[in-house]
């Protein structure tokens, strides 16, 4: 006859099982928590900052070319309502079971990004691929769109910069992308904030690293640096 001790016994591996099972989902549920967190924070920080940059520009055309000023008011209409849906779609995420995230086209995504900075700041942006961006990881091409956009951003906000370059390439067997701008100390961001700690994290989990350094040249440069993991990219 079995003993009533007997049969606690057998059910804690159970209940050991449960508790770490809810504990797994748990720690999931709060890692998609911080990446939705984080993706509001890029896309917010991207739409408003440039949307900003535009009203200045409209405010002092208003005067003197009412007809550009409306050109530049309906086109930062559709700027915002783009950056709306953006907002939108990164919360129905929450919906969708834990961990199921879209992917992106880099090449087409970081095109539409650059000259959406271009036209709508005024800022040169020049670019230099030498990677096929098709053929990265999708984890890869995600944390370089959104290092691309966070560069943007801090340098438009806090360096108030007029130009960028972005280079991705392959160098010292590594993925690497490295933009510079023509900002002020501030777009250095010696004290990162959100947007920064977040992008050092989304790299850090790729076994990547980040930094910010001033150009010798002047001006401030973000590099971000990838295991590229698949020796399938020229050198």
């Amino acid at each position: 006859m079995r003993h009533p001790l007997d049969d606690e016994l057998d059910r804690q591996p159970y209940m050991a099982s449960d508790e770490t099972a809810a504990d797994s989902a748990e720690q999931q549920i709060q890692a998609e928590r911080r990446r939705l967190a984080d993706d509001l924070h890029d896309i917010a920080g991207f739409t408003f900052t440039t949307a900003i940059v535009q009203l200045e520009a409209i405010r002092r055309l208003l005067r003197e070319n009412p007809q550009e000023s409306m050109r530049r008011m309906e086109r930062l209409q559709e700027f915002m309502r783009l950056g709306l849906d953006d907002i939108r779609r990164s919360v129905r995420t929450l919906k969708g079971p834990p961990g199921q995230e879209a992917g992106i086209d880099l090449e087409e995504a970081l095109g539409q990004l650059l000259e959406t900075t271009r036209d709508m700041t005024g800022a040169t942006v020049e670019s230099e691929v030498s990677v096929p961006l098709n053929r990265l990881a999708p984890a890869q091409q995600k944390v370089l769109y959104h290092a691309v956009r966070e560069g943007l951003t801090n340098g438009i906000r806090h360096g108030r910069c007029t130009r960028f370059s972005v280079s991705i390439a392959i160098r010292d067997d590594l993925l690497e992308l490295l933009m510079a701008n023509d900002g002020s100390p501030a777009a250095g961001c010696s004290d990162p904030g959100i947007g920064l700690c977040a992008m050092r994290s989304r790299v850090g989990a790729l076994g990547g690293t980040m930094d910010v350094v001033a150009s010798p040249e002047g001006g401030y440069r973000f590099r971000v640096r990838l295991p590229v993991g698949d020796p399938i990219f020229p050198h």
